[in-house]
């Protein structure tokens, strides 16, 4: 996804009280950047948030990372 994406995505999670995270990075990858944070979040909420978005979250060495289908 696009950086400006990414961050009104982070934006609306925050506004929706989804996710408090303590650490948020942007990780640059081929053709946009991966949405990358360490929260407290409310997992269920936050799963449909995605699948309304059409994007997918997964862990990865105990990150959420958040990226388009």
């Amino acid at each position: 996804m696009e950086r400006k994406e990414a961050i009104a995505i982070l934006k609306e999670l925050l506004n929706l009280d989804l996710i408090e995270p303590y650490l948020v990075a942007l990780n640059r990858i081929q053709g946009g950047f991966n949405l990358m944070f360490k929260a407290d979040c409310n997992l269920p909420e936050l799963k449909e948030f995605m699948a309304t978005k059409n994007l997918v979250i997964y862990e990865e060495k105990g990150f959420c990372v958040i990226t388009k289908l």
